[in-house]
């Protein structure tokens, strides 16, 4: 409609985000549009808030540090023990450089309706990507195959230039597959992240995780928490708890 949706804060050098963020909304102005600014980092919160907006937490973004990160200690024996056996029985990660052959796309196209399937879940448009041939094609992206030789799970990789960091946009895997076939997805590519240059990773978001947790917090905020404890229609509790085994450092989005 008439509503022009930000994702996430100006990019470019910090002493012009303000200067960036109201020339963007006096544009708006001039096109009867309404804004909102999502995804968004507290960096540039006050100055959101000047201009007469109002801040809601969606949640928190894990990012773990590389240089640092380990399997040793006890805090890492579930997913050193997942690493090692499914390395041990012939697990391994295949990082595919574009352009992606239409063998793969075929069987990975397979593997997204599967998941698809199997979640009850439609594509998304706008927070999250989609499968769709032509943008994974040009994309890099990381293959788990099986001992049998078959792809069982997949993501692609999105750097974070700034932070020389690196994320995920897309992971889907089959309807059958090995148990912690996800957890030795995630721990290969930390360390080949690490191997390649890389000093962060970001997990993404994880929804309503923090969000009116603290004494005083705003009557929105105790309501999606709320939700994120006893909501039956999306697993948010679980999806956190996969993110928090990567010990990651969590940073509020808005």
């Amino acid at each position: 409609g008439r509503t022009a949706v930000t994702l996430g804060d100006p990019i470019g050098p910090a002493e012009d985000a303000e200067s960036a963020i109201r020339g963007f909304l006096d544009f708006c102005r001039q096109n009867n549009w309404m804004t909102v600014f999502a995804m968004a980092e507290s960096d540039y919160l006050d100055v959101y808030r000047q201009a007469g907006y109002v801040s809601m937490c969606l949640g928190h973004e894990g990012v773990v540090e590389l240089p640092s990160f380990t399997l040793k200690g006890n805090a890492h024996s579930t997913l050193r023990k997942r690493f090692n056996r499914l390395t041990h029985e012939g697990y391994r990660i295949v990082v595919g450089e574009p352009p992606i052959s239409d063998a793969i796309l075929r069987e990975l196209r397979q593997i997204s309706d599967e998941w698809l399937e199997m979640t009850h879940a439609g594509e998304k448009r706008f927070f999250l990507a989609r499968f769709d041939e032509g943008y994974l094609r040009q994309e890099r992206l990381v293959l788990v195959y099986t001992p049998e030789g078959t792809i069982s799970a997949f993501a692609n990789l999105a750097p974070e230039y700034q932070r020389s960091g690196l994320g995920i946009d897309l992971m889907r895997h089959r309807r059958q597959f090995e148990s912690g076939t996800m957890d030795f997805l995630f721990v290969s590519l930390l360390f080949w992240g690490r191997a390649h240059g890389c000093t962060t990773f970001n997990l993404g978001l994880s929804p309503l995780f923090g969000v009116g947790t603290r004494p005083g917090a705003p009557l929105m905020d105790r309501i999606l928490h709320l939700i994120y404890e006893h909501t039956t229609f999306y697993n948010f509790k679980g999806l956190n708890g996969f993110k928090a085994k990567f010990r990651p450092t969590w940073t509020p989005l808005y």
